[in-house]
């Protein structure tokens, strides 16, 4: 209904959202975004002091969030004139310092911390990114949603050099992910008029298969 949303950028495919939302309304969630590792920081502290001045708030030093996907109390969001105030925010960022980057991630950052504990992390699962994977990967309770956020986009030509890089790491994952795109789309109205991209035919994807056990079997004698 209208109470709840979910917010997806244009590179997504959703495979199953639906417990990782109810996990989010159950704990009262307002906003939630992907965190990542590295945090935000002021270029300088006269910029952080003119940002705080003229939004009275502090500029965020919070983890860097990705906006791929995002949950949103759409009551809470209302109430708390959170779009009103991020364009405040995010106008007064342009203001300050128009070359600064990641400028829509501060201001959004900033005002969902006006949500105290209920801005929380949405679960890495929900904004998975299409890149290589680590080995204790598992796909089943990791993907909920794929963020085709690289340079691979699947409604491009696949280069050479995607499959190198697939050799060289004798990875796969990141041309599955491709595949898993085309599968969903392909059955989507007006997907042949969007793209003339297709998925890979069962023997070219075990053509490529087979190259990649051979690189990893060559690493390993070396």
């Amino acid at each position: 209904g209208w109470r709840y949303s979910l917010k997806f950028d244009y590179d997504v495919v959703c495979v199953d959202a639906v417990e990782a939302v109810d996990h989010a309304i159950e704990a009262g969630t307002a906003v939630a975004y992907r965190r990542l590792g590295p945090r935000y920081q002021a270029p300088s502290e006269e910029i952080a002091a003119a940002f705080e001045e003229k939004t009275g708030r502090p500029f965020p030093t919070s983890n860097k969030i990705n906006v791929g996907v995002a949950f949103f109390d759409n009551q809470a969001m209302q109430q708390g004139s959170y779009f009103d105030n991020f364009l405040k925010v995010y106008g007064a960022l342009m203001e300050i310092s128009p070359q600064m980057n990641a400028t829509e991630q501060i201001a959004l950052a900033a005002v969902s911390h006006d949500f105290g504990e209920r801005f929380r992390p949405l679960p890495a699962s929900m904004n998975r990114f299409a890149r290589p994977f680590k080995s204790k990967f598992e796909p089943e309770a990791d993907i909920r949603i794929i963020h085709y956020n690289g340079n691979l986009k699947p409604w491009k030509p696949i280069e050479d050099r995607h499959y190198r890089m697939a050799e060289r790491h004798a990875e796969i994952s990141p041309l599955l992910l491709r595949e898993m795109w085309l599968q969903h789309a392909q059955r989507v109205q007006g997907f042949e008029d969007y793209t003339d991209q297709r998925p890979i035919q069962p023997l070219e994807l075990l053509t490529l298969v087979k190259k990649l056990e051979s690189s990893a079997e060559s690493e390993r004698d070396d």
